[in-house]
């Protein structure tokens, strides 16, 4: 895939890998070299208060949380921050139920993209599939995985 990437994407992808650490920032940079998140559809596994690409920043990108707008804006005003951070969730996760069912769309995104998000899933290959029925064929999976070395 780098073979497409042009030079200022190849030295910035040479220089993120070099770090030691990639800090937030880093690694949204990083994602967006292949997913190109300003001119396609997303969707956002597990933004919780923080995402990835955010639809106030005029992205078109859909969220599953495994809690409700409302309950994100609680927990962030019982935190002592503002609760206007909190980004409008679309798809709450529903115990019982794969990624497909919990959102209903079929060959829809552009994207997928998840942080600190399959640690917790328990059945990974099931999950892949999920999101390849949800992924149009020339779909993209961007996955940002702890590194706990």
């Amino acid at each position: 895939m780098s073979n497409s990437l042009n030079s200022k994407e190849k030295d910035i992808l040479k220089t993120l890998r070099n770090k030691q650490k990639m800090s937030r920032k880093d690694k949204v940079q990083y994602l967006s070299i292949f997913i190109h998140p300003e001119s396609s559809v997303g969707l956002e596994i597990g933004p919780n208060l923080t995402p990835l690409f955010s639809k106030k920043s005029g992205f078109q990108v859909n969220y599953l949380e495994t809690v409700s707008t409302n309950e994100l804006k609680r927990r962030v005003q019982d935190s002592g921050k503002d609760s206007d951070l909190v980004e409008e969730i679309d798809f709450v996760f529903q115990r019982g139920k794969n990624l497909v069912e919990n959102i209903e769309k079929y060959n829809y995104y552009d994207y997928v993209v998840s942080s600190h998000v399959v640690e917790h899933i328990p059945d990974f290959v099931s999950h892949l599939q999920e999101v390849s029925i949800v992924l149009k064929d020339s779909g993209i999976l961007g996955l940002i995985i702890p590194d706990k070395r």
